[in-house]
């Protein structure tokens, strides 16, 4: 979306106001992204996460704890010899 609004602001004809928008978008975007992610990644800030996640850890700090386990490996049905 940003990248289409920084095309259309470059366009020939773009009025003042697409030109806020486009700035307002261009300008915006990054930070947000960064606040999005920290809130994905760790739960952080917590007034940001809803109330009912803000007990857990984010899914990189659990990433983390978990590395070093190992699933069960699951061969299969077992076969009967006869």
């Amino acid at each position: 979306m940003t990248i289409g609004v920084a095309v259309a602001v470059a366009s020939d004809g773009a009025g003042i106001a697409m030109v806020n928008v486009g700035a307002i978008f261009i300008l915006g975007s990054p930070p947000l992204l960064v606040l999005h992610l920290t809130i994905a990644w760790f739960n952080w800030p917590k007034a940001l996460v809803p109330p009912h996640r803000r007990g857990e850890t984010g899914s990189v700090i659990e990433w983390w704890r978990g590395r070093g386990q190992r699933a069960p490996r699951n061969k299969g049905p077992r076969r009967s010899r006869r």
